[in-house]
């Protein structure tokens, strides 16, 4: 908390010896850090990751190397004058959400599969197939994979690059949570938007560049706070344990 009210004047604060908040010596391991950071993809909305029956983990997947990721909300807002004054009133509209997120090309699944990864695991349960590697072709619903062949190469949704805005499976909203660490593995923070859909995708590189980048852009319903370290430990559970278990389980490569 902060030493000093709002209504100070300059002979309360000691700018040259004191800090605004709180003793800062400690802010290397207490900040949050993105190196202690973790970026799921999830279900549509939170109500289904905190279900009253299950652990919020088993509905969650690491996205895995990811270089950037921001959200953002605007509110739509304006003065409006009124006949008779000089003075103006603020009205507000709706909330607009969205969120950027981009990494390098790389062997192994690239955004948009990893994204979709998820849905597949929810749809036909994630022991199955994570146990299964991640193995499309051992899916029981024939006709998911015949609608959705098209958005991989050649039909094999084995294959680690999928790319195609237009495919039906974009078409269906999923979820996407941060929750921020600090150095000593302290909860910080996170947030988690709901019903998130695509807007845009890029595949970009250049003469001279050591790299190839892919980025996704997309709108959501809202972002909410996501706090799983609260949940978990009112359902008695070990989340960062199996975080490590995840973590195992999403970078194997087949």
């Amino acid at each position: 908390m902060s030493k000093y009210k709002v209504n100070f004047d300059e002979s309360h604060v000691d700018f040259e010896n004191t800090w605004l908040e709180r003793d800062m010596d400690d802010a290397p391991v207490t900040a949050a850090h993105p190196d202690t950071s973790v970026i799921f993809v999830g279900p549509p909305r939170l109500n289904d990751v905190q279900a009253k029956d299950s652990l919020p983990y088993e509905y969650l997947s690491i996205i895995g190397f990811v270089q950037n990721i921001s959200f953002n909300e605007n509110a739509m807002s304006q003065f409006v004058p009124c006949v008779g004054t000089s003075r103006k009133y603020p009205i507000k509209g709706s909330t607009n959400s969205g969120f950027n997120i981009g990494r390098l090309v790389f062997n192994h699944d690239n955004l948009i599969k990893a994204i979709y990864t998820n849905f597949a695991m929810r749809a036909y349960g994630e022991p199955d197939f994570i146990k299964d590697g991640k193995d499309f072709n051992k899916l029981p619903d024939k006709d998911f994979k015949e609608l959705f062949k098209g958005i991989a190469p050649n039909g094999d949704l084995n294959s680690n690059f999928w790319m195609d805005m237009s495919n039906p499976l974009t078409y269906v909203p999923f979820g996407l949570g941060v929750v921020s660490r600090n150095k000593r593995k302290d909860a910080v923070g996170g947030v988690y938007a709901e019903h998130c859909m695509f807007s845009s995708f890029s595949f970009s590189t250049s003469a001279g560049s050591g790299s190839i980048a892919e980025n996704i852009t997309g709108v959501c319903d809202r972002l909410m706070p996501f706090n799983l370290i609260t949940q978990d430990q009112k359902l008695k559970g070990d989340f960062w344990g199996k975080v490590e278990k995840m973590w195992t389980a999403s970078e194997e490569i087949k």
